[in-house]
This record gives C-alpha cells, structure tokens and sequence, in this order.
C-alpha cells in the first residue's frame, strides 16, 4: 500500500487523471481515507452507489476530480472513463475478462 500511495502521490502531483480499481471495497476505504486526509477530490463507485451515472460525470466533467476509486466487480462494465490516463488494478479480478475490461475503460 505504501507503494501505491506513492506512485499515486506523484501522478496526482502531475495532474494525471486516474482510475484505482480494487477487489475489496476495504482496500478502497482506506484509499478514500486517506485521500480525505490529504485534501483531494475523488468520485466514487461500488456496489452501494446509487447513481453511477452521476459519479461517471463527475470524473469525467471536472477537472478538480484528479482520482476514481471503483469497486472491480462493480465498475467492470458498461462505463466510459475517456478523462483517464493512469489505470490501477491493485488486488487483480480472478476473472481475467473482468480485468481486462478494467483496463480498457479508459479507452472508451
């Protein structure tokens, strides 16, 4: 996690736009932790999200919004996340089609 945190420090220091996708919605808390704890802006999906669309446009449509931290499971389909240049996958799906799908959100 430490790791992580760093390269994430650093990406969001360069205004790179940036999508973590996780396994464990605990390992997404404690990203959202301590994204709180340093001030930064960040949309969030998974399977308690009501309005997916809304979260969706909020990455995409505000520059202010550098980080998305999305659920794996749950963002695995049907989202369009163009603003992106940096993907994270930090605890890898067992299902490799549900990977890759992760890895292309970026491109539309």
């Amino acid at each position: 996690m430490e790791d992580v945190l760093y390269i994430l420090e650093n990406a969001i220091s360069k205004n790179h736009k940036i999508l973590i996708f996780c396994q464990f919605v605990k390992h997404l808390s404690i990203l959202t932790n301590y994204l709180d704890e340093k001030k930064v802006t960040y949309a969030y999906l998974d399977g308690s999200t009501k309005d997916r669309k809304a979260q969706v446009e909020y990455f995409q449509e505000n520059e202010g919004v550098r980080v998305f931290l999305i659920s794996l499971k749950t963002g695995g389909v049907g989202l369009n996340l163009t603003a992106a240049d940096y993907v994270f996958i930090l605890d890898p799906w067992w299902n490799p089609a549900i990977e890759a799908q992760a890895e292309t959100e970026i491109t539309g």
